[in-house]
């Protein structure tokens, strides 16, 4: 869980009850819930604008609010806000924790809690589907001290859960990159949950590499890739190409029918072509408008198509006004 305090204080982090006691010690790690019970409470000010906000993780707030877990018992807790996240809109809820899962939402005020948050807002945890890093380390970088820092320090953001993302290299970086997110998610790490890679190229389109270093742009196969998930040993979950250069559209319905994420992107696919992708498997679009062919009143593209067709995820880059 990641909560502000009133008072913006420094809490120093432990994870430490929070390890899987029946593995080694290389593999232990927090115990995490599904991604939905993990919570951010924001203070809200200035009419309601959120400013000068901190997050700290859920063993922090385990301490914060100073609750102990009998030896073989379980961690309960109950707290509530005025601002909820529920069914789209926020409402005054209790929310009840029982040995780190979300057992029950209660009506506002109708249990004795262990703590009320007032005004401030209780929302999950976000899910970070496409980044390439953080902290100076890079998921090309190959380093597991790299990706367990971003792991461990990224819930300082309010991400509770992401996909390492690579970009487009030779054979040799990628392999290793991948090689690596998988040592680090087998090997243990705190922090936000690590979900699997999101291998974003080299399968793309020169006119729409964008930063995509084209040298190492090469043409979608079933073989390749089957290498580099060897090497990632499956941990590769979303994968963003341009499915106009995918013959026959081969790979897209390889990756559907193994349960990856075909992601259109860096791609320069007609609005034809992006419904034929859809047909064969694929349901995502990557950071749209950006790197893909453009909406136009006669040739509608990617865009349009990110537009038309209503069950088609499209993934976007908020960093602009």
């Amino acid at each position: 869980y990641h909560i502000q305090t009133a008072e913006n204080k420094e809490v120093t982090e432990s994870h430490n009850f929070l390890v899987e006691k029946d593995k080694p010690a290389a593999a232990q790690r927090p115990v995490r819930p599904f991604s939905p019970s993990f919570l951010c409470l924001f203070a809200e000010t200035n009419n309601k604008s959120i400013e000068n906000y901190k997050y700290f993780s859920e063993a922090v707030w385990y301490n914060e609010i100073k609750l102990s877990t009998p030896e073989g018992g379980h961690l309960k807790m109950v707290i509530q806000s005025k601002k909820v996240w529920l069914a789209d809109q926020f409402v005054p809820a209790a929310i009840e924790v029982n040995d780190g899962r979300i057992t029950a939402i209660l009506p506002y005020g109708t249990k004795d809690v262990d703590d009320d948050y007032g005004d401030k807002r209780i929302v999950p945890g976000f899910m970070d589907i496409h980044c390439h890093g953080a902290y100076e380390f890079d998921t090309n970088d190959a380093n597991e001290d790299g990706l367990r820092y971003w792991a461990e320090h990224i819930v300082s953001e309010g991400v509770t859960s992401f996909l390492a993302t690579t970009i487009t290299q030779s054979v040799e970086v990628l392999t290793n990159a991948v090689t690596n997110v998988a040592n680090v998610m087998e090997g243990g790490y705190n922090g936000a949950e690590i979900l699997g890679i999101h291998f974003e190229g080299p399968y793309l389109d020169m006119k729409y590499k964008g930063a995509q270093p084209d040298q190492y742009i090469v043409k979608p196969t079933i073989e390749q890739f089957e290498h580099y998930q060897k090497a990632a040993r499956g941990h590769i979950r979303y994968v963003t190409l341009a499915t106009e250069h995918d013959e026959d559209f081969a790979l897209t319905r390889y990756l559907t029918a193994h349960g990856v994420v075909v992601s259109i992107g860096h791609s320069g696919a007609t609005y034809e072509q992006a419904v034929m992708a859809y047909a064969n498997g694929a349901r995502s679009m990557t950071h749209v408008y950006n790197g893909m062919s453009p909406f136009n009143h006669r040739a509608n593209g990617l865009v349009g198509a990110a537009y038309r067709i209503r069950t088609m995820y499209g993934e976007i880059i908020c960093d602009g006004c």
